[in-house]
């Protein structure tokens, strides 16, 4: 054991083969000793050696060390290191996550060097772009840009955009641009990268408020305008998001705007009346009408208040007791819970006793807020 602590990292990996081949048991047992009490290069010749004898056991300790924030930084990507050389591909994986973790400058140096090396299997570096994600620091934003032209697989290209769109907007938004703009673009690619900007920076709302109004592809609008919904509350776009809705000729892109109303500090909804009161579609019907119930519940207007009660209680009422989807029927009931007036209440203690359990529940946990 001496003379392997005192080899070149090399040297201690065939001595440790050596020594497993002679006598496991006892290898073993002084390898625990180091990681106990030896020094932390010690420790992490020990992490290597024990990735070479190998065995559940040995690999169980490894992802331990690996996923303990106990154990210095160095020494748990020293036991992520050591399972990534093992080339086993469950393993590599587990040692991929770990890294991910950990999240160090070290580590997204390896987890660059898997994503843009072609010798490595197509499934891990796409978990290596994943990790990267996770990491978000500006260098693994980089990372993931050159990465991008190094697939021509539309999967993987949405992963990568779905890594991406976790990083500031600000770093990513030529990319973006570019990627959209591009007219060989496939469409699903261009869906994709819209609704990952849900998961980016405040800055990426002009972006998407551009692609929602203007973007030649629906689907695309629709992308653009959901992600507008997942922004924090106290935007400033109401009025014009109640434009575009104004002009917006596909229900499923309207349902998504009326959607992002909600988390605008001004929800003009009753200015849309006129438009919401002729929708056909039902679920931009009851998106429409979860608006105008979220504007009641600000008490922004008694007339909207009373058109509200009188023509959308009943249907969001019967919407909730009906056959809809679940989906559907809960987003009645939360309509209702946004107004929150005398006759929405009044909604909600009628469906609390429907059979469906999940609605009910929903309307009782509205019931219980209002008092």
């Amino acid at each position: 054991m001496d003379v392997f602590l005192s080899e070149t990292r090399e040297h201690q990996l065939e001595l440790a083969r050596m020594l497993a081949r002679t006598d496991k048991g006892s290898f073993e047992e002084a390898l625990g000793k180091i990681l106990e009490t030896g020094t932390d290069a010690e420790a992490a010749s020990a992490i290597q050696a024990l990735a070479v004898v190998g065995g559940e056991e040995n690999v169980t300790r490894l992802g331990d060390i690996m996923n303990d924030p106990g154990w210095p930084t160095h020494l748990r990507g020293e036991a992520a290191q050591a399972l990534l050389q093992t080339r086993d591909e469950q393993l590599c994986r587990l040692a991929i996550r770990g890294m991910a973790t950990i999240g160090t400058e070290a580590e997204t140096g390896s987890l660059a060097a898997i994503l843009h090396n072609p010798d490595w299997p197509q499934s891990l570096r796409v978990q290596a772009a994943v990790g990267l994600g996770k990491v978000a620091t500006p260098r693994s934003g980089d990372e993931l840009i050159a990465a991008f032209s190094e697939f021509s697989d539309e999967d993987v290209q949405g992963v990568l955009l779905d890594a991406l769109g976790h990083f500031p907007f600000l770093q990513i938004a030529g990319t973006w641009r570019a990627f959209l703009d591009d007219p060989s673009t496939p469409n699903g690619l261009r869906v994709a990268a819209a609704e990952a900007l849900a998961n980016s920076s405040g800055d990426a709302v002009p972006f998407l408020e551009s692609l929602a109004s203007s973007d030649r592809d629906a689907d695309v609008r629709e992308m653009a305008a959901w992600a507008l919904s997942t922004q924090v509350p106290g935007g400033t776009l109401g009025p014009r998001i109640a434009d575009m809705i104004r002009s917006e000729a596909e229900p499923d892109v309207r349902r998504r705007l009326y959607e992002s109303l909600l988390v605008q500090a001004e929800n003009p909804s009753e200015s849309v009346l006129p438009i919401i009161q002729q929708e056909e579609d039902p679920a931009a019907r009851v998106a429409a009408m979860n608006a105008v119930g979220d504007a009641v519940g600000h008490r922004t207007s008694p007339s909207l208040s009373a058109t509200f009660d009188s023509q959308m209680v009943p249907e969001l009422q019967s919407v909730a007791l009906g056959n809809s989807s679940p989906n559907l029927r809960m987003r009645a009931v939360f309509a209702l819970r946004r107004a929150a007036t005398p006759a929405s209440l009044a909604a909600l203690q009628i469906i609390s006793t429907t059979p469906t359990t999940e609605i009910a529940t929903a309307a009782r946990n509205g019931l219980q807020a209002s008092r």
